[in-house]
């Protein structure tokens, strides 16, 4: 088996559980059919950063305003794809309520890259490292592909900060993992040191903040390497749980799902469901 190629998606596929990583990695099975609708914030923020830092780099200067200008075609683009399907559990019930929310979470976006001055004389947006067919080799395990929204610094010789924006509402989402693969690929493509890493979450303006050392790098390349490990071994055993089931592509397919014995049927008690001999795990619900 040839090493595979990697991006953070994978690596925390496979860590969450390895058997959604062969079904969508390795066999390529038929997912449920996707709804974008939770998407739309994120995507709609992600292509505005995009122009606006395009024009940052072309022009040479900052305009903010390319936020406002562009919001409404970006907007339209994005809420008329035929995978959204607007229901209040998503984010909004209609689209007049989907625009206020996104203009607000785009504001968002825009004060917390005022606020920790992120646009520097260098700044690098929306790049990606490597790809499946020429991907960027970390360390002789990692092939990696993939990439942060931000590089920020005053020049390519002096160590910089590195973003990744989010669409989540709590930190509990995220892994600072992703952004140390981020700082790793930088180092070994462009030569550039991460001094801090982070994320902004928009929705919340709230800014996540991990100062970047060896000894973090070395964690991250540890962690991504035993995974390909096992990749390597072919590991793929299902460990479900409730957390990873509920997020899972396959939950309606796949036969250890978590609620497999839950659909359309009522809610059982732990009670019940143990005087039914039925096998299953009540995981840890972590604190938010």
């Amino acid at each position: 088996m040839d090493l595979p190629v990697v991006s953070y998606s994978s690596l925390d596929t496979y860590s969450k559980c390895p058997y959604c990583y062969y079904l969508k990695y390795i066999v390529h099975e038929s997912q449920d059919e996707a709804d974008f609708t939770g998407a739309v914030p994120g995507n709609v923020a992600h292509k505005l950063a995009e122009q606006f830092f395009e024009f940052k780099n072309k022009a040479g200067i900052v305009d903010w305003e390319i936020f406002n200008a562009n919001f409404e075609a970006v907007f339209k683009k994005y809420i008329k794809s035929p995978n959204v399907y607007l229901h209040k559990e998503a984010f909004a019930a209609s689209i007049p309520e989907a625009r206020i929310k996104i203009k607000n979470w785009t504001e968002n976006l825009v004060d917390m890259l005022k606020q920790h001055n992120i646009v520097k004389p260098v700044t690098i947006s929306e790049f990606r490292f490597g790809s499946y067919k020429n991907p960027l080799r970390l360390t002789n395990k990692l092939l990696f592909m993939g990439g942060p929204d931000i590089f920020s610094s005053e020049s390519m010789t002096t160590p910089g900060v590195l973003v990744d924006y989010k669409a989540s509402e709590s930190s509990f989402h995220i892994n600072e993992k992703q952004i140390f693969l981020y700082a790793l690929a930088l180092k070994k493509d462009l030569g550039v040191d991460v001094s801090m890493a982070g994320f902004f979450l928009f929705k919340s303006r709230e800014a996540v903040w991990k100062r970047v050392s060896k000894e973090r790098l070395s964690e991250t390349i540890a962690w991504a390497e035993s995974i390909v490990d096992n990749i390597m071994k072919e590991n793929f055993d299902a460990s479900p749980s409730k957390s990873a089931c509920n997020l899972c592509p396959f939950k309606k397919i796949c036969e250890h799902s978590s609620f497999k014995e839950f659909r359309n049927t009522s809610i059982k008690s732990v009670k019940q469901l143990q005087s039914e001999n039925i096998n299953f795990v009540l995981p840890d619900i972590p604190e938010l």
